[in-house]
């Protein structure tokens, strides 16, 4: 279901799996109102899922209980489509064919994957769609433009012309209107008309300038018209009648017309009706105008070559002129070719001495001065002088007539006299034309005239160039995302749980230097007990650099003041060297790059920051990553953050994980340590006097229990190590039951979970009794359920004495003589259970077997968050 941003709709595209074609087109789609639920739903990218689409309160509020009905949906889920953070539409999946009415985790997770996938697919093909119909037009209005231009009659212009725009726009009719050449009336001109034959009617043909119809007419008025809903919009659209009977003649449901305008003045009007609804679009309504300006050119030289007069000899010139200088605008999207052929054409147009053409950047604040993006001709001054700024500012014409070049601020020496024009593009002054004439009062009214009139097609020519210049800056973003993503893939692909760190930070950092332009990467550690940055890796640093980093210590708290939130980007932070702060004396900072001579715009300042701070899921800083010595000599845009974003979440996994494996290996070597002391006080004992083999006997008590705990922890150690390999939930669970029945001395597991729907057991392990069946007692009361809801861990080496327990139906079917439940938090929203169930009672549970249980529930739980 794709979103189409013209008609605010959400509609249904073909092919559909489960649903005929001919309902797809006609039928599936809903409106999307601006303001409404459905839209804010939308723009949160939400996932909608339901059981039954029809009855579904929450559809019916945003207006898809239609599409239900209509396509009778039951359990139905709308994942986001979703690319660049722009919001494409939704991905379907309705009725499972099982029967089934509720998507489970892994169909959902399945349903992401492919949507994630299908939406940078979908915007491409939207782009080159769209990069081809723009093609499409440009060629279009060229061959128009070419016939302008050659020795073709008015009738075949004008009948070639309307069948090139027909076809492109798909229209079912078209038709030219133009006044005649005594000004008297507006006529149909049948030699233009498209796929109109027969006979007409005299109301139809012709309306006179002196019908009070005429004023409200696209040449009376000098407006366009589009209507996307004929039938519906008919009240809400000035139509006059003669116009209505032409439409009625038609039978047309969309209708798209613009004025032939010459100087302000209308010569007539084209009209192009379409029987099917909402055909027409703005941009097609911007193409019938680009060429209908063309023709109007036309127009006007045929009713100007039957006069005599030498003025209008001369404007017939100016606008054979004009002609070719649209032509050849029309052929290329090249921005600096068409800057170069305005400067060139307009010289010639004018005869001017030379000029320039400036071009500012579209970002430019209120009140701010604009940024010179690209320039032609004559070099400018570093600002703007008053004239300049005057037509900048007011849109106008700016004509200099002056007496010495210090009054007239002139750009050079030698200039007498300046025209000023500027180009005006979505409604914002773009740039300016700027012509200079060693003659006093060298631009007369004919020559601001053409300037205007040239400066208005070029306005539109560069709107594409610049257009052309933004699909290709995005489809180059896209490839750098496609090719950095890939990179990533590539540097979670090579890291192992065994490998040692300084090996998968290298790996990590290397990727970074692959996927960005920054080539020097610095990975940090913070030292949990001194709070204090430890430098462990440098990619890209200078041997001395690195030495002196390493010298150096750093506190984490004075890092942290620096990174401020007005200087926060995702989970990276930017700060610019004009905004640096004052850094505290214990920071120490080291410059890899020269500050260059020069700088361009947007450009990397040896003295900029970009860091990214690496934090564990509890909140407890981990590190840090800071880069710097860009190779494209550019401050980092939206892609090179975005992927740092990700990046940082690879180095926060290996971080804790490091960590944790660093905290067990601790604990195991002062167990160890503990053990070998126990021992040696075993030995000493026995050499004691009998008198103390009680003692020695309580001893090796002690002795056991601390072997068992040992036992326990290298377990635990091993089992995490084993699950870390692991990619699937429901794998890593099935897998942990079995450890826990081969190294914890338990006959069978039981393991449930939480859904939206309720808890339910996903998994036995194990020898379970003759005639037992723990699905039809698992409702009861039990220990695997009670800890699902509450998360609680409970250890009972003897269920005869534990009377809230001992009398479960589900324990005594099982034959448990005692039991363990390890809780494992996934989400915040999913938890899973695993009830190991000895059938035999066990030595009593220490708190040390309680931490050791603890332990292997949150090292379980963080793999599968990671």
């Amino acid at each position: 279901l794709l979103y189409n941003e013209v008609t605010r709709t959400l509609d249904g595209q073909n092919p559909f799996f489960g649903l005929p074609p001919q309902f797809i087109e006609t039928y599936y789609r809903a409106e999307v109102p601006p303001g409404s639920a459905a839209e804010q739903s939308l723009l949160d990218q939400d996932v909608l899922i339901t059981e039954d689409a029809m009855e579904d309160t929450q559809w019916v509020t945003l207006g898809y209980d239609s599409l239900a009905q209509g396509a009778s949906l039951r359990d139905t889920v709308l994942v986001p489509l979703a690319s660049g953070g722009r919001m494409l539409g939704y991905l379907q999946a309705s009725n499972h064919s099982d029967g089934s009415a509720v998507f489970t985790q892994d169909e959902l997770h399945l349903l992401m994957i492919i949507a994630n996938q299908t939406a940078p697919i979908i915007e491409n093909a939207t782009l080159v769609q769209q990069t081809r119909e723009r093609a499409q037009r440009a060629e279009a209005l060229r061959r128009i433009s070419s016939l302008t231009s050659s020795t073709a009659t008015l009738d075949e212009i004008l009948r070639f012309s309307l069948q090139e725009l027909a076809r492109l726009l798909r229209a079912d009719f078209g038709a030219a209107f133009l006044l005649s050449d005594d000004r008297s009336e507006l006529r149909l001109h049948r030699s233009s008309l498209f796929n109109g034959d027969g006979a007409r009617p005299q109301r139809i043909e012709r309306l006179p300038v002196e019908d009070p119809q005429y004023p409200f007419t696209l040449t009376g008025g000098q407006h366009s018209l589009l209507v996307k809903h004929y039938a519906e919009e008919r009240s809400e659209k000035t139509i006059v009648p003669f116009f209505q009977n032409l439409l009625a003649d038609w039978q047309a449901d969309s209708i798209a017309a613009v004025p032939l305008l010459v100087r302000d003045e209308g010569v007539g009007e084209l009209w192009f009706g379409c029987r099917a609804a909402g055909v027409f679009s703005q941009s097609d309504l911007q193409v019938i105008s680009t060429a209908a300006g063309q023709l109007a050119g036309v127009v006007e030289k045929a009713f100007l070559s039957t006069q005599t007069d030498e003025g209008l000899r001369r404007r017939l010139d100016q606008l054979t002129s004009f002609t070719r200088i649209s032509r050849e605008l029309s052929t290329s999207l090249n921005l600096m070719d068409l800057l170069k052929l305005i400067h060139e054409e307009t010289l010639h147009a004018t005869h001017s001495d030379c000029g320039s053409i400036l071009l500012f950047e579209e970002d430019a604040a209120d009140g701010q001065l604009p940024q010179l993006r690209h320039f032609v001709g004559c070099k400018p001054r570093e600002t703007l002088n008053a004239h300049e700024l005057k037509a900048y500012r007011n849109g106008g014409t700016v004509v200099v007539r002056a007496a010495n070049p210090a009054e007239s601020q002139a750009p050079h020496e030698g200039v007498e006299s300046m025209l000023i024009v500027p180009l005006v593009y979505r409604q914002t002054t773009a740039g300016l034309i700027e012509l200079h004439s060693t003659e006093k009062d060298h631009f007369d009214a004919d020559a601001v005239e053409i300037t205007q009139s040239l400066a208005a097609q070029a306005a539109l020519a560069l709107g594409n160039a610049l257009q052309y210049d933004e699909l290709s800056r995005r489809s180059e973003l896209l490839g750098r995302e496609l090719g950095m993503l890939g990179r990533l893939y590539q540097a979670g692909s090579a890291l192992r749980p065994n490998m040692p760190l300084q090996d998968a930070l290298k790996a990590i950092a290397d990727a970074i230097r692959d996927a960005t332009p920054f080539q020097t990467v610095l990975i940090s550690s913070v030292n949990p007990g001194t709070q204090q940055l430890v430098r462990l890796y440098g990619a890209g640093v200078p041997a001395e650099a690195w030495e002196e980093l390493q010298s150096r210590v750093v506190p984490w708290e004075s890092v942290q003041n620096l990174l401020k939130a007005e200087y926060r980007d995702g989970s990276s932070y930017f700060i610019p060297a004009d905004r640096l702060p004052v850094p505290p004396e214990d920071v120490h900072m080291v410059t890899v790059v020269d500050a260059a001579e020069n700088p361009a715009r947007n450009a990397w300042d040896p003295d900029d920051i970009l860091a990214v701070p690496i934090f564990a899921t509890s909140g407890e800083p981990l590190g840090l990553i800071t880069l710097d010595a860009p190779s494209d000599g550019s401050r980092p845009d939206r892609a090179t953050l975005d992927v740092l974003n990700l990046f940082s979440n690879q180095v926060a996994l290996v971080m804790e994980n490091q960590r944790t494996v660093d905290d067990l290996r601790s604990r195991l070597q002062f167990l160890r340590t503990d053990f070998e002391r126990q021992e040696q006080a075993t030995r000493k004992a026995r050499e004691s006097l009998p008198l103390l083999m009680h003692q020695q006997l309580d001893q090796a008590m002690r002795l056991q229990g601390t072997r068992r705990r040992l036992e326990r922890m290298q377990a635990g150690l091993e089992i995490v190590e084993g699950v870390a390999q692991r990619d699937d939930v429901h794998e890593v669970l099935r897998t942990l039951a079995d450890e826990l029945i081969d190294r914890y001395d338990l006959q069978m597991v039981l393991v449930g979970e939480t859904t939206p729907a309720g808890a339910r057991l996903l998994e036995v392990a194990g020898n379970l009794p003759a005639g037992a069946n723990p699905e039809a007692l698992f409702g009861q009361r039990n220990p695997l359920r009670q800890a699902l809801q509450d998360g609680q861990m409970l250890l009972v080496a003897d269920l005869e004495s534990e009377s809230d327990w001992r009398g479960s139906p589900l324990l005594a079917a099982l034959n448990a003589r005692s039991f363990v439940t390890l809780p494992v938090e996934i989400s915040s929203q999913h938890r899973a259970v695993l009830l190991g169930v000895g059938q035999r009672t066990m030595p009593p549970f220490g708190e040390e077997d309680r931490r050791v249980y603890a332990q292997l529930a949150r090292q379980v739980g963080a793999a599968l968050q990671n």
